[in-house]
């Protein structure tokens, strides 16, 4: 009896296994299969986030996300012989909104906005086919995934800032004279600029990501992982502070023979490599993953039940309501891009002036880049003694490769015009209060200032996030699609707040510009 006991016993457990087995793949297939569905439905997000993880060297990283998750969930394989899968059908119902998110990002060209929800429904897909505790065992791995989304060059005008500062404040402590305007740094023998490439956006971005693996694998208490993250945030500002420093510390002991042109960025990649390594070196000091996992990401012995091993038709059916109702979005998008008429334009008329301003028959060195712009203005403004250049770049729609905020357009060329500092400031225009960006740049011999802000929807405005959500409005809402970008720029010798006053008087004598640009019409 015994015998015949323990047989069945075995049997039974045998039986369970079995079924287990074929429950994951079933969640498994089923995954695989809504994930490929969503990836067909949103391609062309797909697309441009492999674009930029290809063409954008900052985060060329994004390439090592996917396969890093999967080793992870792969060297956690032990907890799917403790969990069983428990799907979430009523999650379905958020597909829609992630799906309006997106809409409001394609309508808006805000590719950032599309890559973000794109992942967001990637995380609502695994917890609503796993369900929550297999989602918390996997959370670690599940949530790396975010690290896809290319997000992090706003800072870098602000790194530029911070490399300069710091580059200064360790020159003065060696009692080297300097003199730093903006991003440009003197000393007696040489001139140095922080350019873009040497914020240290690229090591920042790649050091947070390894900052969160490394504390995650090595550590076990909140604590220690807390401290590391945080240093992988910290680390690698302060190093790129010192890998400026020292390159001009180098330029300057070696007469500008040593750490200029390409030599500054080897000897900086040698010197990232060096803390990067020192930084590993300390985490190895301090590592716990000898230790057990804390308690709460123990996995507790979870006996299965019936109900549990039966969940396979449940799995089917989240899945099928996740791709119906995943689909309205893409679909409505479609509905949006057909009702796009002709891009034919007419001419961007110049606005009208009172005296002393009046446009005058003279080429300026100075002019803006906006490659998709459907209609171009640029206008040359003079009271008699001095200059203010009006750009204005028109778009009929709004559209990919075609946008007021786009980092093809630009406001110098980089070369002939270098930009030393960036601030806002608030100016009175067509008898509105608007916050604009002003550059300070410098060029041969000469320095000017460039303001710029946006009319779209009607309405006045600067900044990347208000626009894209005045331009989902516009579409969405209002209908109107149409917008333009508004520049303005002045010379001046020493005070830069000379030549914003001059700009401030020449809109105060200047016809409206907004009904200028509501009388444009792209041709039917």
């Amino acid at each position: 009896m015994d015998l015949a006991h323990q047989d069945g016993q075995a049997g039974a457990a045998s039986d369970g296994n079995d079924a287990d087995h074929r429950l994951w793949l079933i969640a498994g297939a089923a995954l695989a299969g809504l994930l490929a569905y969503l990836g067909f439905l949103y391609r062309d997000s797909v697309a441009s986030l492999v674009n930029v993880w290809y063409g954008n060297e900052t985060y060329n990283h994004g390439f090592l996300i996917i396969p890093i998750s999967l080793y992870l969930v792969w060297d956690r394989r032990h907890l799917f012989r403790q969990y069983l899968p428990q799907p979430q059908p009523w999650l379905a119902i958020l597909f829609p909104i992630l799906g309006f998110g997106w809409l409001i990002a394609e309508v808006a060209s805000a590719a950032i906005g599309q890559h973000l929800m794109l992942i967001l429904m990637i995380q609502l897909a695994l917890f609503g086919v796993f369900g929550p505790k297999v989602y918390r065992a996997f959370l670690f791995p599940f949530a790396y995934l975010l690290f896809m989304l290319p997000v992090g060059e706003f800072l870098v005008p602000h790194l530029q800032d911070f490399t300069a500062r710091f580059s200064v404040v360790f020159l003065q402590m060696l009692n080297i004279p300097v003199y730093i305007d903006g991003v440009f740094i003197t000393i007696p023998n040489g001139r140095f600029e922080v350019a873009e490439a040497c914020a240290g956006i690229r090591f920042l971005i790649a050091s947070i990501a390894f900052g969160f693996l490394y504390a995650n694998l090595v550590y076990r208490s909140f604590g220690r992982r807390l401290i590391f993250v945080g240093l992988s945030f910290v680390v690698p500002v302060i190093a790129n502070g010192f890998r400026a420093f020292g390159i001009i510390i180098i330029a300057h002991l070696s007469d500008n023979e040593l750490a200029v042109g390409v030599d500054h960025l080897v000897y900086g990649w040698f010197f990232f490599a060096f803390v990067l390594i020192l930084l590993i070196w300390i985490g190895m000091a301090f590592r716990e993953d000898n230790l057990p996992a804390p308690i709460g990401e123990r996995p507790a012995a979870v006996k299965p039940t019936m109900r549990d091993r039966r969940a396979g038709g449940s799995i089917v059916i989240t899945v099928m309501l996740a791709g119906v109702l995943a689909t309205a979005a893409p679909a409505y998008a479609l509905y949006i891009a057909g009702l796009g008429g002709s891009l034919a334009t007419e001419a961007v008329p110049a606005p009208q002036s009172r005296s002393p301003w009046s446009v005058v028959a003279r080429q300026s060195v100075w002019s803006p880049s906006f490659p998709g712009a459907d209609a171009m203005l640029h206008r040359v403004y003079s009271n008699g003694e001095r200059d203010v250049d009006l750009v204005i770049a028109y778009f009929a729609r709004q559209r990919p490769g075609a946008e007021v905020i786009s980092h093809h357009n630009r406001l110098y060329d980089g070369e002939t015009w270098q930009r030393t500092r960036s601030y806002t400031v608030n100016i009175k225009f067509d008898g509105h209060k608007v916050p604009v960006t002003v550059k300070d740049l410098v060029g041969p011999g000469r320095r000017r200032i460039v303001l710029d802000f946006w009319w779209i929807d009607g309405g006045y405005g600067s900044g990347g996030v208000k626009a894209k959500i005045a331009q989902a409005k516009g579409e969405l809402i209002s209908g109107r699609r149409d917008a333009a970008a508004i520049v303005l720029s002045a010379l001046y010798e020493d005070d830069p707040g000379a030549a914003l006053k001059r700009i401030e008087d020449l809109l105060e004598h200047m016809a409206p510009i907004g009904p200028l640009l509501s009388g444009i019409r792209p041709d039917a």
